[in-house]
């Protein structure tokens, strides 16, 4: 994408040691090796992942809005993956680049240079949440010669490769970045290559484009999906790739001409991912956090939105939405933790916010406004994969200062993204009936943890009942389903503390579990027999903290959820 052609070039002459790690290691290959690339020679055996794509279930009603629209899907690519990502083994480091709200996203772009392979560590967590993961190709002009180039069959050795490149990591497709302009001739056959490539792929592979090559061979970024560029999407009868990814100097006449373009070649507008990109106070840009003076960028990616970013019905998107330089919460100076591991808790609240608005809490609807950022998850449903028994989460985002193994600690800075657990699917979701700045908030905690690196803990002022939804599932109790969890509670005494289980056939009354009374300081487990609600559907779990009098700095860890049938 425009912007990272720079930033990457940057990235090769600043940290050599880091670009020569991901070449050697084969996390990126030169296209000089592409055509002759076999498992058994340029491979790295030890990033292929073996993870099978969890399988999503997609459910309106038990959403904190059940008038979302699940047709927009999201794309979410950081710039500079072979930076931010490019190992595949445990590193002995804490504050690595990290994501935790796969929830929401559809495929994750492993942007960089060159021809990039996704690390085994981000494809495991991707498809564990169901998410697909795609490579990055990224030609100069003379590279563009490699990629059209044919075996003595007439075929092009290049669509091969790649497709048994994704297949022998385990990855799920390519974007491709062409940035360079070359000759009518050169793009007419490339745009054969790709169409050969779309059409003998297996079935799941993803193929997507980037909006500034025309087919002519001319670099001219449209903004949009028209009649300029609708043949590197569909040429006619024949599809040429899955999904477009537009540039991003877009408004609502380019978000037009996209849907109208789409139908016309008899695509889905959804197929046209509208590219944001959120670097903050780039030019020209979509700036996340930033506002125009009479509307919040997103809204204008959904029918009748109107002035001061009032978004009507978010029912009713036009396109799907590619999220650029997703790294904002690494690196570009809204934190510091990609230098102090000590920062974590801004990276993290800063990731909520993309997805929880300003207020870091998804279950309020923020006022509408100038000055709001509402948060991608009030206008996109979360995905969830929490459909089968059993469940179990540690909360663990994959990294951490600590290693606790059944609540025993040993100090150790670390980073593995492949042991993540599934997350909350919403960060976060509380309700209370005076809810402010000082009420109890949930966090991810790094100084204590059942298992893994981090737990969730919940801190502030209780007073109120508060609720804080953590899952949306599918689970189907049987006589023989029990519910563990791990908490911890500062001292031995009442925890304040319910497990509360919304059923499928009673959405606003949950069915409240008590915890009651710690033993101890220290970890603790309960287990819930669920067997009277044997053949009920869990639709949601959250944890309810309810007192008859005000206490302030509660705080209470929660370290393992773990429903199964015994």
């Amino acid at each position: 994408m425009k912007k990272a052609a720079i930033f990457i070039l940057l990235i090769a002459f600043s940290s050599n040691k880091i670009i020569a790690q991901t070449v050697e290691n084969k996390l990126q290959l030169e296209f000089s090796e592409l055509n002759s690339w076999t498992s058994s020679g340029s491979s790295l055996p030890g990033n292929v992942s073996k993870m099978p794509l969890a399988t999503r279930t997609k459910t309106l009603a038990s959403q904190l809005n059940p008038s979302q629209s699940f047709n927009m899907k999201i794309s979410y690519a950081p710039d500079g993956m072979d930076t931010w990502g490019a190992w595949y083994t445990e590193q002995n480091k804490f504050n690595t680049f990290n994501f935790t709200n796969w929830q929401y996203v559809d495929i994750f772009i492993w942007f960089a240079g060159k021809i990039s392979v996704p690390s085994k560590l981000w494809v495991d967590t991707a498809h564990k949440n169901g998410v697909k993961i795609i490579g990055t190709v990224f030609p100069n002009d003379k590279e563009m010669n490699i990629l059209i180039q044919k075996d003595i069959k007439g075929k092009f050795i290049a669509a091969q490769k790649l497709i048994e490149i994704a297949q022998y990591y385990g990855f799920d497709g390519w974007f491709f970045n062409v940035e360079s302009s070359v000759s009518p001739s050169v793009a007419s056959q490339f745009m054969e290559m790709l169409t050969q490539l779309e059409t003998t792929k297996p079935k799941g592979m993803e193929i997507h484009w980037y909006d500034a090559m025309i087919p002519n061979g001319e670099i001219s970024y449209q903004n949009a999906l028209n009649n300029a560029n609708a043949p590197l999407l569909q040429n006619g009868r024949i599809r040429v790739s899955d999904a477009f990814f537009t540039n991003y100097w877009w408004g609502s006449d380019q978000i037009a001409s996209s849907v109208t373009t789409a139908e016309n070649i008899k695509r889905s507008p959804f197929d046209v991912y509208t590219g944001a990109d959120v670097w903050p106070k780039r030019t020209g840009a979509q700036a996340l956090f930033t506002r125009s003076p009479d509307y919040t960028w997103i809204t204008q990616l959904f029918n009748n939105y109107g002035p001061a970013g009032n978004a009507g019905p978010v029912n009713s998107p036009k396109t799907s939405l590619g999220l650029f330089a997703m790294n904002l919460t690494y690196n570009s100076g809204l934190t510091n933790f990609n230098t102090d591991p000590n920062d974590y808790a801004n990276f993290y609240k800063t990731e909520s916010r993309i997805f929880s608005g300003d207020d870091n809490n998804v279950a309020v609807t923020d006022p509408d406004g100038i000055h709001i950022w509402k948060g991608i998850g009030y206008y996109v449903p979360v995905r969830m994969v929490i459909n089968k028994l059993p469940f179990k989460t540690n909360f663990n985002v994959g990294q951490g200062k600590i290693v606790a193994t059944n609540g025993k600690i040993i100090a150790k800075n670390w980073s593995n993204m492949g042991k993540q657990d599934i997350l909350p699917s919403w960060q976060w979701a509380v309700s209370s009936a005076d809810l402010n700045a000082n009420t109890l908030r949930p966090s991810y905690y790094f100084d204590d943890a059942y298992n893994g690196g981090s737990s969730i803990q919940f801190a502030g002022n209780l007073a109120n009942d508060v609720t804080v939804k953590l899952f949306q599932t599918k689970l189907t109790a049987t006589p023989k389903t029990k519910f563990s969890l791990a908490y911890k509670y500062p001292a031995a005494g009442n925890t304040n503390a319910r497990l509360a289980l919304y059923f499928s056939d009673n959405l606003t009354k949950p069915v409240y579990l008590d915890i009651g009374t710690a033993p101890s300081s220290e970890w603790n487990t309960i287990t819930f027999d669920l067997s009277s609600y044997a053949r009920k559907e869990i639709a949601v779990i959250a944890l309810n903290f309810h007192t008859g009098k005000t206490v302030n700095n509660y705080t209470f860890n929660l370290g393992q959820f773990n429903i199964y049938n015994n």
